[in-house]
């Protein structure tokens, strides 16, 4: 059984998703990758996730699942799983060599095992019966068929193989760190070692893409055994650093002549050693240096080594500076390609270069599409030269990341030439280019006060892409604050442009957002990565009302809900704007924004719960998560457009819309009742740096929020949440203390600030900082129990989530969020005030008696706790939906959201939002969906729709038959098994033929066939709530009155 065999059997061979020949060369993003690996692997092809945009199959988003490849021997198929591991590019690679086929891991090798040792996932052993091998691959590789890497399956057998410790980058910086560590240890400075670290990254680089060659050691007259393995020297290492630096123009890291005589012939014949792959002394460390092969990582592994060394400083926080992952690179020049495509002629800016990786990245795409046009498959020397001076500009406030940016350019140009180290004939005479301060230009002062060189390099007609990852940071400008040079440079554009060009609490991405478009041509794009708080601060209102009015942006994607799995150790989410200047006579009458929201739920990483990752390798975007922002509603400044694109729909914005008009805002309702509404007092000691005032309250009790954690929501304090203040903290900020004093007298509500209670108390509590005291006259004490109620409700609990930062920002509303609640508490009836009374009574007594048991050590009286609780919880619910007059789709919307959806935030997979659907769920959904259907057809439901699920394992297929005549059925939920003989699963085949990877793209697939529409859906519980059949319910009727206008 060869390998065409196995393409075959595997149904690869006639699938649009496997590439091969000269379709490994057609996506510009990996076409440099899958050609190295048809040279050193031998790779038939690879199997992808594809996502068409256009018609235009080089404009398709590709994610490489499975490379196949062939081995001329066993020893050589242990060899290609090496090799592929190094390019971190495929999570698996399946061999085909002399006597086996083998499936391995392409994020996982275990460097430290024998060479000789076999690291196979699955292995089949070639038989002299083609049946008998058949046999054996269907049986041992049935995940890897072609539908069932379509439809998920795939990662059910092998998510865990996705796990991110054992991928190259991070097993290379954790190798690092250890050789790091040894420096330390060995008294070389933090400064010195990383930078003697970071030198022979560079060299290793250079030898394995035989760019440092034999024949150059020879031409230099420098021994390599004085530059790589034990007998390495000081002075081997430097001239080769010499001649280095002359032959291509600079250096990274480099070391003043004071550093260099701190490095010891140890230090360096130490570092030698590793890079070559000697085994060092097991007694000291091990590393695996000789698993590496640098002429298969990625060039942008530079920028990994820099920001691990620019971190450990500390310097990388400081700045803003993180190092942009190289699929999120290539899903922004995705999008930049969809909007401008990236030609020759066309000129690109990274205003914050760091180490390079959007300008690497474009030039290549440059390259590849000028190497797609030539009939002989290569360029010269010159046009890769010109491609890259005449093209391709950055600024960078770091020297060092300027001279790696312009090092993985120059090797990124060698990489296309053959023989790369230029000593062949036809090359003699190529003189690489300088770029510093031609193309990568050193701003000490940063991009608002470039040098002077800048003028008179950049382009007279502007750029046609300004693309990068700005730093985000807020500067503080303050007595006695030393200011960076850029960062005084910045303060002073953002106050002289605070007018006209606002930012936020003075962030600099912010006013990098504005500065960039005075250098775009006519026609130029910009896509800059910024901070996702821009979308919904409350302080960053006027920029967005400004930015939406006077930029023309065409997309917004916003990776909140990835935070941890896009950056390590983040503690902002990351939003990606695409935009151009407005032109003259461009209005916002219709016009929308493109706007999506990838979820943690939705990535590959996560489809199994049970192995989810923290490390992404690729970023998928399901249909369903694009929406359309209006741009007259963007121009308000508002967050709330954002914040519903991400966690609501259009009945959300109608639902909040209606309330806030019918009712007044809790401030309204505060005045007319003469509630006073205040955060807690910051008590201080009498010492402190700022003027205090004292308050009578040593003795008395305030609240101890981290002894409620986990609590869940609660009516009453338990006994220990309760301290009594020391004598020594009795005093607030001058001034400060007549208003906040008042909030801790009863009666009165604490409110905490994440909205997770809200608890009447007769006592007086001082009020912890940040959380939220309402305090009322005796005279008002049932209307504060009932404001309590209310506050504790799952009705405010969605309000708040959907109008304030939670669902973007890890930071707690404000005070003024709450503010803004609409009360409708003015409805009341006496009769009903009696009721609510008496309910915040009842459920004071439940937590109260919940509260006299240690909850920690008896799990068995948690759950009594909830279940004594939630039938009190239901009926509070149930009273202020009736008091706000919501029907059922309403009241759906509100449950499914706090109950369900924002189980999801912060990237979590939640189970009760993965978990399978069960028949019972499948069933209401359908029922909901089904009566909006009818509903909107006929209001006395005299024609109804007839529809069924029919439910697999992992998804399921909604047939709904359009109604001819007046006929009822009921919602039948029924269940496909395996050996079906209705035919419908040959229907399901059929329909899903041209949506075969639907289930990471489409994950609520509509197809419509004649007199039925079928809808396909993964059996994820998150996807069949009864709000969801709402909103499908919407879509649905949108397209068939779309299709009816079509014919008219």
């Amino acid at each position: 059984m060869d390998t065409n065999k196995l393409l075959s059997t595997l149904n690869y061979s006639d699938s649009p998703c496997f590439l091969r020949d000269s379709h490994l060369y057609v996506h510009p993003g990996y076409a440099h990758i899958f050609r190295r690996a048809m040279e050193k692997c031998c790779l038939r092809g690879v199997y992808t996730l594809r996502q068409q945009s256009s018609g235009n199959t080089a404009t398709a988003s590709i994610v490489p699942i499975i490379y196949v490849c062939e081995a001329e021997s066993e020893e050589k198929a242990r060899e290609i799983h090496r090799l592929v591991w190094n390019q971190n590019v495929a999570p698996f690679v399946l061999v085909s060599s002399p006597k086996a086929f083998r499936l391995y891991s392409g994020f996982k090798y275990y460097a430290g095992l024998d060479g000789r040792s076999d690291q196979a996932i699955r292995n089949v052993e070639k038989s002299t019966s083609i049946v008998k091998t058949t046999n054996s691959v269907l049986e041992a590789f049935a995940e890897l068929k072609a539908e069932n890497i379509d439809n998920g399956k795939i990662w059910a057998k092998f998510s865990k193989e996705l796990t991110a410790e054992h991928r190259i980058d991070w097993s290379l910086l954790e190798n690092l760190k250890k050789l790091s560590a040894w420096l330390l240890n060995h008294h070389l400075p933090r400064k010195i070692a990383h930078s003697l670290i970071g030198r022979y990254v560079y060299l290793r680089y250079l030898k394995d893409r035989e760019i440092l060659s034999d024949r150059k050691f020879e031409q230099w007259r420098i021994e390599e055994g004085s530059v790589f393995g034990p007998n390495a020297t000081v002075e081997g290492f430097y001239s080769i650093s010499e001649r280095l630096k002359q032959w291509l123009n600079g250096e990274v890291f480099p070391l003043s002549s004071q550093e260099r005589a701190t490095v010891e012939a140890k230090h360096i014949q130490k570092v030698a050693s590793a890079f070559r792959g000697d085994d060092p002394d097991s007694d000291q460390m091990h590393l695996d240096f000789a698993a590496y092969d640098f002429a298969h990582i990625p060039i942008e592994t530079f920028s990994i080594v820099y920001q691990q060394f620019l971190h450990a400083e500390g310097a990388g926080r400081k700045s803003g500076a993180y190092y942009t992952p190289l699929h999120l690179v290539n899903f922004m020049l995705d999008e930049m390609d969809a909007g401008h495509p990236l030609r020759k002629g066309m000129k690109v800016f990274d205003p914050a270069c760091g180490s390079g990786a959007f300008l690497v990245q474009s030039y290549r795409r440059l390259v590849e599409r000028e190497l797609a046009s030539k009939s002989e498959g290569w360029l010269q020397p010159a046009n890769l030269r010109q491609l890259l001076v005449e093209h391709v500009y950055g600024m960078e406030i770091d020297e060092d990341a300027c001279g790696i940016t312009e090092l993985s350019l120059i090797l990124t140009l060698l990489d296309y030439v053959r023989p790369p180290d230029l000593e062949a004939p036809q090359h003699r005479g190529f003189k690489l280019p300088l770029l510093r301060n031609r193309n990568i230009f050193h701003s000490p002062e940063g991009f608002f006060k470039p040098i002077p060189e800048w003028n008179g390099a950049k382009p007279k007609e502007g750029f046609d892409w300004i693309v990068g990852n700005p730093p985000w940071r807020q500067l503080k400008k303050g007595r006695g604050r030393t200011l960076e040079k850029a960062d005084k440079a910045a303060l002073d554009w953002i106050a002289a442009n605070k007018t006209n060009l606002p930012t936020g609490l003075c962030q600099v991405a912010e006013a990098f957002a504005w500065e960039v478009t005075k250098y775009l041509s006519t026609q130029g794009k910009v896509g800059l990565l910024m901070p996702a708080a821009t979308l919904i601060k409350k302080t960053s209102e006027h920029f967005r009302c400004k930015f939406f009015n006077r930029m023309s942006v065409w997309c917004v994607v916003n990776f909140a809900n990835l935070r941890h799995l896009l950056f390590k150790d983040a503690e902002s989410p990351a939003a990606a704007f695409f935009y151009s200047l407005r032109s003259r006579d461009e209005c916002d009458d219709g016009n929308t924004i493109i706007t999506y929201s990838p979820f943690a739920i939705d990535q590959v990483n996560c489809f199994e719960r049970a192995h989810a990752n923290k490390e992404m390798w690729t970023i998928i975007v399901n249909s369903s998560e694009v929406k359309e922002v209006r741009v007259e509603a963007a121009a308000t400044g508002s967050r709330i457009p954002w914040k519903l694109a991400m966690w609501g729909s259009a009945r959300d914005r109608h639902l909040l819309e209606s309330l806030e008009a019918r009712f007044p805002t809790l401030s309204e309702f505060a005045k007319e009742h003469s509630l006073t509404i205040s955060e807690g007092p910051q008590l201080r000691q009498m010492n402190s740096s700022q003027e205090v005032d004292p308050i009578q309250v040593t003795g008395k009790n305030r609240l101890v929020l981290k002894n409620i954690r986990g609590r869940g929501r609660i009516f009453s304090f338990p006994p220990k949440a309760l301290e009594p203040i020391d004598k020594s903290l009795a005093y607030v900020r001058r001034g400060r203390g007549k208003v906040t004093f008042k909030i801790c007298e009863p009666p009165h509500i604490i409110a905490d600030a994440a909205r997770r209670f809200a608890v009447f108390s007769n006592d007086f509590v001082v009020v912890p900082p940040r959380q939220i005291g309402i305090a009322s006259a005796q005279s008002e004490t049932n209307l504060l129990k009932a404001l309590s109620l209310y506050l504790s409700s799952d009705f405010v609990r969605y309000h708040q989530f959907l109008t304030t930062i939670f669902g973007v920002e890890r930071d707690q509303p404000t005070i003024d969020d709450l503010k803004r609640l609409p009360v409708p508490l003015n409805k009341m009836s006496d009769a009903d005030m009696i009721r609510w009374t008496k309910l915040q009574e009842d459920l004071a007594r439940t937590c109260e008696a919940a509260n006299s048991q240690s909850l920690e050590a008896f799990p068995l009286e948690r759950t009594k706790k909830k279940d004594a609780i939630r039938p009190l919880l239901n009926q509070l619910n149930q009273a202020v939906y009736a008091l706000l007059g919501l029907n059922e789709p309403e009241r759906l919307l509100v449950h499914d959201l706090v109950e369900v959806r924002t189980k999801l935030n912060e990237g979590r997979v939640a189970r009760e939002a993965v978990r399978p659907a069960s028949e019972m769920e499948m069933g209401d959904y359908a029922e909901t969906f089904k009566e909006e259907l009818d509903t909107f057809l006929d209001e006395a439901r005299r024609l109804q729709h007839h529809i069924t699920v029919f439910f697999g394992e992992t998804d399921a297929m909604i047939q709904v038959l359009h109604p001819k005549k007046s006929s009822t059925q009921p919602v039948k939920v029924l269940r496909m098994g395996k050996n079906d003989t209705s035919g419908l699963a040959k229907i399901r085949e059929r329909l899903l033929m041209p949506h075969g990877q639907w289930i990471y793209f489409q994950r609520n697939l509509r197809v419509y066939d004649s007199h039925a529409t079928y809808i396909f859906k993964p059996r994820h519980r998150l996807y069949w709530l009864k709000s969801q059949a709402l909103i499908d319910a919407d879509e649905f009727l949108a397209d068939m009155l779309a299709a009816s206008d079509e014919d008219v």
